[in-house]
């Protein structure tokens, strides 16, 4: 499924699908579900919904990749991409996927992973 549109807002990533059904997806959620290399090799999160990783959930922009995906640049400079179906299916933010004690250097990976 597509999305018809696609807005940022202070709740999270809003999208209406081609079938009219809007979705808001939470930004901390975004983040976590971020699959670069990078990211997949950490052993564990940062809780991106605390106050210490506004910068890591925050949205710098946003653009469309090709016509099946969208990008997200975030304040801390990690860019992360996003398949229409995979935000879709995206399930619900759980607790065993972070961790409140990580820190990381430079944002989610250091700059390295852009």
């Amino acid at each position: 499924m597509k999305p018809k549109e696609i807005r940022r807002s202070s709740g999270g990533l809003q999208i209406i699908w081609s079938d009219g059904k809007l979705d808001v997806v939470d930004y901390a959620r975004l983040r976590l579900a971020c699959t670069c290399a990078v990211c997949r090799e950490m052993p564990s999160h940062p809780d991106y919904r605390d106050a210490r990783f506004e910068r890591s959930r925050s949205v710098h922009s946003l653009d469309l990749v090709g016509n099946y995906a969208v990008g997200i640049m975030w304040a801390d400079s990690h860019r992360s991409i996003f398949a229409f179906d995979r935000i879709k299916n995206l399930p619900p933010l759980t607790e065993e996927k972070i961790s409140p004690e990580a820190e990381v250097a430079g944002g989610c990976c250091g700059g390295g992973c852009h």
